[in-house]
């Protein structure tokens, strides 16, 4: 659920800045044709259209931000299907990440480890868990490894280039 808030966002907002245009045409049509307009000259019988105009620029400004930034962030991941480099990672474990808090509690991410590089994940849920097991597929950008993304159900059609690397945490006796 927590995945789609940009997109319910966006909806929600350009849903309100468009109710907000259509109601700031209605008052401005009644304000005009009513018999007992109070004020008959000057700029202040267009205040409730301007109003409700500014929010409703407001709201759709807000809303489509929201809608472009799922949009790139699709684009992104599909890119990096195309064109990342996939390569296996340790699974180190979860973490709790505060900073974003989802029904007051924190939310979960993914700790993993690739040689030296350190990957953590965005915000998971119970399903993403699910399908985890000693390794994950991450998609590194091939100009930038500080840029990837997780690959938790493998659309990835490519395999990783190398098979994954042990993770030497200590001795072993």
């Amino acid at each position: 659920m927590h995945k789609k808030v940009g997109l319910i966002l966006g909806i929600v907002f350009l849903s309100v800045g468009i109710f907000l245009g259509i109601v700031g045409l209605i008052v401005h049509v009644a304000v005009n044709n009513s018999p007992h307009r109070f004020v008959t000259t000057g700029i202040l019988h267009l205040l409730p259209l301007m109003i409700l105009s500014g929010l409703m620029v407001i709201f759709i400004g807000l809303g489509a931000g929201f809608l472009i930034y799922e949009k790139y962030k699709k684009r992104k991941f599909e890119w990096l299907l195309h064109y990342g480099t996939p390569v296996w990672a340790n699974v180190l474990g979860t973490d709790e990440n505060w900073s974003i808090q989802i029904n007051g509690r924190p939310a979960m991410v993914l700790v993993a480890m690739y040689g030296n590089m350190r990957f953590v994940s965005g915000a998971l849920d119970n399903n993403d868990l699910a399908n985890i097991g000693e390794h994950v597929k991450v998609l590194l950008d091939p100009g930038n490894y500080n840029k990837y993304m997780f690959d938790f159900k493998n659309e990835c059609y490519r395999e990783p280039l190398e098979p994954p690397v042990p993770l030497n945490l200590g001795k072993s006796y």
